[in-house]
């Protein structure tokens, strides 16, 4: 991978992720807030269809991004198959908290802070005062920072996940490579050593000889 296809990597998965914990933390809080009514809500706070639109790209865009990940993985464990598990720092359950937590806390601000100003929007598009920082700070809106603090946690974790799984196949493919290049045989599974007992040694002679008597 390029310098430049590395970067744009590293930025676009977070503002898609961000998008994803966006979306999906809007829905969940209206379901959890207007329970069956929450259509009729989102109507009446200037959801239209362009909204609705926005929520399917998004869902369909997850869709095709988690199949691309799950194929990722898989072409990865077949070049890894058969290989040794080779524990390091960089691909350590350490490491996955490590990019769990900064990823979380950066999903969950930009995400809220993106509720916040799109739902003052629509408010103010459907005719409605708008509400400002209340749909975050206020009791009738409660749940809206659990949601999203739950929500981004779970997008984080499965994007650090899938870093994670993808680092740990290429560091030992990459670390197959340097052995083979070495002359060095692969890792993988030792042959298990056969240790016989003592008295074998003794039943393994040829006929007619006698084990030698001790000093």
């Amino acid at each position: 991978m390029t310098h430049a296809a590395a970067v744009l990597r590293r930025v676009l998965l977070p503002a898609f992720l961000m998008a994803v914990a966006f979306a999906l933390g809007h829905q969940i809080t209206y379901v959890v807030e207007y329970g069956s009514n929450a259509g009729s809500a989102l109507a009446r706070s200037g959801h239209d269809l362009d909204w609705t639109l926005a929520v399917a790209s998004i869902a369909l865009l997850t869709v095709v991004l988690a199949a691309l990940a799950v194929r990722e993985l898989r072409r990865l464990a077949g070049q890894a198959n058969g290989l040794g598990a080779a524990a390091s720092r960089g691909s350590s359950l350490v490491a996955l908290v490590g990019d769990t937590v900064p990823l979380a806390l950066a999903v969950l601000v930009v995400s809220l802070a993106s509720f916040v100003v799109v739902e003052n929007l629509e408010y103010a598009a459907a005719g409605l005062a708008s509400p400002g920082l209340t749909l975050v700070l206020s009791a009738q809106h409660q749940q809206t920072l659990i949601v999203f603090e739950l929500v981004s946690l779970a997008v984080a974790f499965v994007a650090a996940l899938y870093r994670w799984r993808r680092d740990v196949l290429v560091e030992l493919i990459e670390l197959a490579r340097r052995l083979r290049l070495h002359g060095r045989a692969p890792l993988g599974p030792r042959p298990i050593a056969l240790i016989l007992p003592a008295s074998s040694n003794v039943r393994s002679r040829p006929p007619g000889r006698a084990p030698p008597l001790p000093a």
